[in-house]
């Protein structure tokens, strides 16, 4: 890739055609698997030209979790509001549960897409009045595939109550099945991680700068974005996502070639 891009500034002189840089192009990505995009593109030569940009897919969604609670914290925060008769006044006056079974179990977790790529590239067309274009270079982006945060709402204000009337369960243990504690349950952190620098290819058709005022391109490819990797800020709470989103994390190892499908509007701008 380094030596087909060098190779360009040999041969980024007339061939009976575009100079280099002698025209500027802006690309508007509309349709892509790499999300909503944006480029600008020159031609080095009447066979290749350059493009650089940055490409975005926002994407969020919900996905609660539900937990089993402790039996022993349980069993503290029952006798806790025995101990303490305010706690259950001030827990009525919040409308927050007075019975620590009927606390929501659910963790309230989004995960967001991480899909935020600058990029460079550079066209190779075969036929220097062609529109079928080979493309290599790179996508540079965000380590971080997927991010997924959560947390226990009700059951932290709950908590919280108690600290404030003398009972102070932070370092006890409060989803069973993952050893996540009370101090944990306002943040629950975990990302799928991946190369930030991506290797690209591809092959496509349409200029990149338009012999008319407008073009479109059309591009299938790939970025190597390495094997996807789960991490978290605490072991409990990978466990937790493994166990409960372990075919999501499961596909996601797997593809460590991302494709990409693309389809942009060209204006030529000079």
């Amino acid at each position: 890739m380094c030596g087909f891009s060098a190779f360009s500034g040999v041969l980024a002189q007339e061939e009976g055609g575009a100079k280099a840089f002698q025209h500027l192009s802006l690309g508007l990505e509309f349709l892509s698997t790499t999300g909503f995009g944006i480029e600008l593109a020159t031609p080095l030569n009447s066979r290749l030209a350059l493009r650089g940009g940055i490409s975005m897919f926002p994407y969020r969604y919900n996905m609660p979790i539900e937990v089993t609670i402790a039996a022993a914290i349980l069993n503290k925060m029952d006798n806790a509001m025995i101990q303490t008769p305010a706690i259950e006044n001030e827990l009525r006056s919040r409308n927050l549960p007075v019975n620590p079974r009927n606390i929501s179990k659910e963790v309230d977790a989004t995960a967001s897409l991480g899909l935020i790529n600058g990029k460079l590239l550079v066209d190779f067309y075969p036929s220097k009045n062609g529109s079928f274009h080979l493309t290599g270079g790179l996508y540079i982006g965000a380590g971080k595939l997927i991010k997924i945060k959560g947390k226990m709402q009700e059951a932290h204000d709950v908590l919280e109550v108690m600290k404030t009337n003398g009972h102070d369960f932070s370092n006890e243990e409060y989803i069973s099945e993952s050893k996540i504690y009370v101090k944990d349950i306002m943040n629950i952190d975990a990302s799928i991680g991946i190369n930030s620098v991506k290797p690209y290819f591809g092959l496509g058709f349409g200029r990149a700068v338009p012999k008319r005022r407008v073009g479109f391109c059309m591009e299938l490819g790939a970025f190597y974005q390495g094997s996807p990797q789960l991490s978290s800020n605490t072991a409990g709470i990978q466990d937790l996502i493994d166990k409960n989103l372990g075919d999501i994390t499961d596909l996601m190892n797997k593809i460590s070639l991302y494709p990409v499908l693309s389809l942009k509007l060209n204006v030529k701008l000079f």
